[in-house]
């Protein structure tokens, strides 16, 4: 069995060698391929690589092509049984992977698989269990009504906060920080969607999986930890939010326009806009960096 490890940097100066070594070392008996793709970071990430990690495949891009297309560059590429999409902020360990790497050999529906990510703090990283954001689970959200009602699995049901962590079971989504499948779903499905810069295309790609009559499964009985925020705090943060509800506009209008009537579609994207007009005026940001993102759209 061959595994293919992808991991796409950022100025990540700050986590990959981390993340690689702990990698290297929780795949020592494992056959693998390691391929790193830098979307033209300004810090010493290549350096890094260069130096502590020759047997990487590295890459360096001219610009920054956003999380999917820079994954997309290597996917095609990758030649293992299996694909392990990594980002360069989390830290697996041997445990998590051999459990993972067994369990999804046994089944050949499962789509994307995943462990636990907790974060620097040891709390779990939500995102790594979720629903689909409908039309209703989003409103929920965007209104705060999962966090009035913490303990009702309808309004909490983006990220499935009253399952079990440490359980196991299917979700319809998981994190892009890790993402674990066989080569040949990706074959059957296709690549990450282009159209999202950094946020959403792990839903999409979820989203295609099920579709297509795989599952995703979440194995809450092994962790990894997952250093949240690293990549994506290095964009402004104002280009970080717009990409974030640029995504929510791209993914409604690809999965779920046409299932819902013109007012519907209506009150979701005015509660998308509200919601971004809200987080602006509440998120402190610099001046030039508000301006210098005005300037690149």
């Amino acid at each position: 069995m061959l595994l293919s490890v992808v991991i796409v940097t950022y100025n990540s100066e700050s986590t990959i060698q981390s993340c690689l070594e702990a990698l290297f070392e929780s795949t020592k008996f494992i056959k693998k391929e390691i391929f790193v793709v830098d979307n033209n970071s300004k810090d010493s990430t290549q350096k890094i690589i260069s130096e502590h990690f020759p047997k990487v495949t590295f890459t360096q891009n001219s610009q920054n092509l956003g999380f999917g297309k820079a994954n997309n560059l290597v996917l095609k590429q990758t030649t293992g049984e299996f694909v392990l999409i990594l980002n360069p902020d989390a830290i697996v360990n041997q445990n998590a992977l051999d459990f993972l790497l067994s369990n999804i050999k046994k089944n050949d529906k499962f789509g994307f698989v995943t462990p636990r990510l907790t974060l620097s703090d040891g709390k779990i990283d939500p995102a790594c269990k979720r629903s689909f954001p409908t039309p209703e689970t989003s409103f929920y959200r965007l209104f705060f009504l999962h966090k009035l009602f913490p303990k009702n699995p309808k309004f909490t049901a983006y990220n499935l906060s009253t399952f079990p962590e440490k359980d196991n079971f299917l979700v319809d989504a998981i994190s892009g920080a890790f993402m674990l499948c066989r080569k040949s779903l990706l074959e059957e499905i296709g690549y990450f969607d282009e159209d999202f810069f950094m946020y959403g295309e792990d839903l999409d790609f979820c989203l295609r999986a099920k579709k297509a009559g795989f599952e995703n499964a979440y194995f809450g009985e092994v962790q990894i930890t997952h250093l949240k925020s690293v990549s994506s705090k290095n964009l402004t943060n104002f280009k970080a939010l717009l990409e974030f509800y640029k995504a929510m506009l791209i993914f409604f209008n690809k999965h779920f326009a046409q299932k819902y009537s013109l007012g519907i579609g209506f009150i979701v994207y005015i509660g998308i806009i509200v919601s971004f007009l809200i987080k602006l005026i509440l998120t402190p940001f610099r001046a030039r960096n508000y301006a210098r993102t005005i300037k690149s759209i």
